[in-house]
């Protein structure tokens, strides 16, 4: 139901990569096929703002579940707090979950199932890095085929839906060379929209987690933000 103030956030937040492609025109890997410096820096940023996007959205939607609103500045301090031990489960998850598809598919695909709610157990609950991995662990015991079955639905509703829309985003970025500033705009709006879905899911998944499995009420949950 916030869909468009958090879509918005989103856009906000992640906007600095785009900010600099509209200022200095089409990067030179797309000239040259090579990666630069600025490219990879923007590319680490981009990364790094995701996360911020996934940290800002999880507080602010906890707090909406709670029935408080949180302005622009609640959810991007509130995100900025925790950047750090987020970035850090977002990189240590990824490294399990490519060590787990390297081995074979499926440990990969556990690993993802396993550590659903580990970045908004690190916004929430703070832990610390690999205590936020475990509570994951033990969060999503017991319910990990109904994760399993949402993680499929949404990538049913990604390859329906925003497949093609990226595909042909994608498509007009490499025709324009990343230069048309409409283009350039479409891509932001994309990106931020995906990353603002998956977060609210991300927390929405926690919460209902949370209150199943050990009887919290919201309030409870979202007291740590007082």
């Amino acid at each position: 139901k916030n869909i468009v103030p958090f879509w918005l956030l989103a856009i906000l937040v992640s906007s600095p990569p785009t900010i600099y492609a509209l200022v200095v025109g089409a990067p030179s890997s797309v000239e040259t096929g090579e990666v630069g410096t600025i490219e990879t820096i923007m590319s680490v940023l981009g990364f790094i703002l995701g996360y911020l996007v996934t940290a800002v959205l999880v507080y602010g939607t906890v707090r909406e579940l709670r029935g408080n609103r949180a302005s622009i500045g609640d959810c991007i301090r509130g995100g900025f707090a925790v950047l750090l031990p987020v970035i850090g489960v977002a990189i240590l998850s990824a490294l399990i979950m490519i060590a787990g598809a390297v081995l074979l598919v499926v440990p990969g695909i556990i690993a993802f199932v396993v550590l659903w709610v580990a970045v908004p157990v690190a916004v929430v609950e703070r832990p610390g890095v690999t205590a936020s991995l475990g509570r994951s662990v033990e969060l999503t015991k017991g319910y990990r085929w109904q994760i399993f079955g949402l993680l499929l639905l949404l990538l049913i509703i990604g390859a329906v839906v925003v497949f093609p829309i990226a595909a042909l985003v994608g498509g007009m970025t490499v025709y324009a060379q990343s230069s048309s500033t409409p283009v350039v705009l479409m891509n932001l709006a994309l990106t931020a929209l995906i990353w603002a879905l998956w977060a609210v899911i991300y927390a929405v998944s926690y919460h209902d987690l949370r209150v199943v499995k050990e009887g919290v009420g919201t309030e409870d949950i979202a007291a740590v933000f007082d």
